[in-house]
């Protein structure tokens, strides 16, 4: 189970079984994403355990750093042992690395994975979760729920903003410089039955919008039709 979430791309793993049961379907290809110019990860380190092995990274922003870990499991998928964010201000700290305007857009591994697809099985252009998601990447799930039911708004519509933002010129890159047809927005927490319909509605769901729309607009005729049912409600 380690070598295969670890070494495997989700992708070959798809082809691999669509041809083993002769099976067309679709999965999504996740793309390296961009990388901060003033950000580094160094100091990745692993301990391993009779069942688990344990992956520490320490990643540098501005003279701070910030330490993350995975646990990986003989039997079970990896989960996350430390978030990178401890409170609030470390929050903003890493939403300001994560949204930093010195990005690099790489798409050269999730092109080259388009290209070994093929006409195998429909390959989706991942791109990215809501906003919830978002920042419970960084602080979890639990500290981010108890930090949207406190709703400091102001802050909140400010990180969106900039998430939206961030993302809308992700995707244009994206359009422009690969051959992708067709492209999913992610989920994790974000579903309805973990954060439920009222976050959903108020926080996820325009920037759902924002996203859908500006796919339809470049890419009509490969759209998910989930993303239509946004404008609909869901839920």
């Amino acid at each position: 189970m380690v070598e295969f979430q670890r070494e495997v791309p989700f992708w070959q793993a798809l082809q691999t079984t669509f041809k083993k049961i002769w099976h067309r379907g679709l999965g999504c290809g996740f793309p390296g994403g961009s990388q901060s110019r003033d950000t580094h990860r160094d100091g990745i380190r692993e301990k391993s355990l009779k069942i688990n092995t344990v992956r520490q990274t320490e990643t540098f922003f501005r003279g701070k750093s910030y330490r993350s870990s995975q646990i990986y499991s003989l039997g079970d998928p990896s989960w996350v042992e430390q978030y990178p964010a401890k409170d609030e201000q470390e929050l903003a700290e890493w939403v300001e690395l994560a949204l930093s305007p010195l990005q690099e857009y790489d798409f050269t591994s999730i092109n080259r994975a388009h290209a070994a697809v093929g006409e195998d099985y429909l390959l989706e252009f991942w791109t990215g979760v809501p906003f919830f998601d978002f920042l419970a990447g960084f602080m979890g799930f639990e500290k981010t729920l108890y930090y949207f039911l406190a709703e400091d708004e102001a802050k909140l519509l400010a990180y969106r903003r900039q998430y939206t933002d961030h993302q809308l010129e992700f995707i244009r890159q994206a359009m422009a410089h690969s051959p992708f047809e067709a492209y999913v927005i992610g989920c994790s927490y974000s579903c309805n039955s973990l954060i439920g319909p009222r976050l959903w509605r108020k926080w996820d769901k325009p920037y759902i919008q924002a996203i859908a729309d500006e796919l339809h607009q470049n890419k009509p005729a490969a759209a998910c039709p989930f993303s239509r049912a946004v404008a609909r409600d869901v839920g």
